[in-house]
């Protein structure tokens, strides 16, 4: 009994960290029902609990840290310290304060790995795989009826969620990787085409490359799988009457996706790829305007106010510059230790886990905002905090 009881709860925390990690991705589809709680704020509570009950069985205690691993995690808290005392200087009142709470979400993502007994990452990932598909689609079905229903009476209101297609992406690419590792090909070939439609012009360049190095690093030599070779030609002899029967909607749900695909080997004219530079350009300047703002940063959230005059959520695209105008240059020196290290260190650890790692890295130097890195503290949390042996790999 106590047997199902352990690996019951084993599941259970793997189930509410993949939760957890997505629903940012997916919290949009809450609103559309009016669901009346943070489907966030839950599972972080839910997250927190369990962290709370460890600590007080004193079950972690089984567990050692290793230099290394303390060495991550007190970096960790000093950046999130160097944000709170950030908050006595910041010119950031309303924006910068709720930036310094919320970061507390992306500090219990990195730590909670290390609090799981174990990790079921066949449960992990198919608690996150299937609701990323389901909530992919409906994304996809209300950006259809609302840009290209034929009729005004047809298309329907919606709330904003600017940027859900971006989360999505990137969350749909670790399931990409986790399910190549598996081997499972088509299914990873079928989540990476929700990934064109979803439009994510990163997520699709970032796989592109790693899969590529892992491929080439790994050695693997492709053998032919004659049940395999069937379905695939099973396939495409059902792909003809589908695509004419179905052409016109497929077209329209990847119309935008493709879209924006093209519009960046056109960068000149693609207003996205310009607010990079011009973002670029005036975080550069204003962290070399004086030995403050070089060593101590212009404090946390205050990117917004002084860009555009509104102290609002805005940031440059990379954490690294966004840590460095706000933090200075301590907090990009941590941001260096956190991210960039662990990689370095953990070398011998999973291909598949390091190459997430170098996926959100890459994110992070294109689209990442310290507020937003809740996946991206998780994943290297698994890295860091996860034994070696985590993805029954064989040797």
């Amino acid at each position: 009994m106590k047997h199902v009881k352990s690996g019951s709860y084993l599941i259970y925390q793997s189930m509410i960290f993949a939760l957890f990690l997505i629903s940012g991705a997916v919290k949009f589809i809450f609103s559309d029902i009016d669901f009346p709680l943070d489907i966030t704020l839950l599972l972080s509570s839910l997250i927190f609990v369990d962290i709370l009950y460890n600590m007080s069985t004193k079950s972690i205690l089984i567990k050692k840290l290793s230099a290394n691993q303390i060495l991550f995690l007190l970096s960790y808290l000093a950046f999130y310290l160097l944000m709170a005392m950030s908050l006595f200087y910041t010119k950031s009142i309303s924006y910068g304060n709720g930036k310094t709470f919320f970061f507390i979400l992306n500090l219990i993502s990195f730590c909670y790995p290390f609090f799981m007994k174990n990790f079921e990452h066949k449960v992990f990932f198919k608690i996150m795989v299937v609701p990323l598909i389901l909530v992919s689609i409906w994304f996809l079905a209300k950006r259809y009826l609302s840009w290209y229903a034929p009729s005004p009476e047809t298309r329907i209101f919606y709330k904003q969620f600017t940027g859900n297609y971006l989360l999505l992406c990137n969350a749909i690419a670790f399931c990409v990787l986790y399910y190549i590792y598996q081997k499972k090909y088509l299914f990873s070939l079928a989540l990476f085409v929700l990934i064109i439609a979803l439009g994510g012009r990163g997520p699709i360049l970032f796989l592109i490359l790693l899969v590529a190095y892992w491929k080439i690093h790994t050695m693997i030599n492709i053998k032919v799988n004659v049940k395999i070779v069937k379905r695939i030609g099973y396939a495409l002899l059902l792909l003809p009457p589908f695509l004419y029967f179905f052409w016109g909607y497929i077209a329209n749900a990847f119309k935008v996706g493709l879209g924006r695909i093209t519009s960046f080997l056109n960068y000149e004219q693609d207003a996205s790829v310009l607010s990079r530079f011009y973002y670029f350009d005036f975080a550069v300047e204003k962290i070399f305007s004086s030995i403050q703002s070089f060593f101590f940063g212009h404090g946390i959230g205050s990117f917004g106010i002084m860009y555009n005059g509104i102290d609002k959520r805005e940031f440059p695209h990379n954490i690294f510059l966004e840590a460095w105008f706000e933090l200075g240059l301590v907090g990009f020196l941590l941001t260096i230790i956190i991210f960039v290290f662990p990689i370095l260190v953990y070398h011998k650890k999973s291909l598949f886990i390091k190459l997430m790692c170098v996926y959100f890295l890459m994110h992070s130097l294109k689209s990442g905002s310290l507020d937003g890195m809740r996946f991206m503290s998780g994943v290297y949390g698994m890295l860091i905090f996860f034994d070696y042996g985590i993805f029954n790999e064989k040797k």
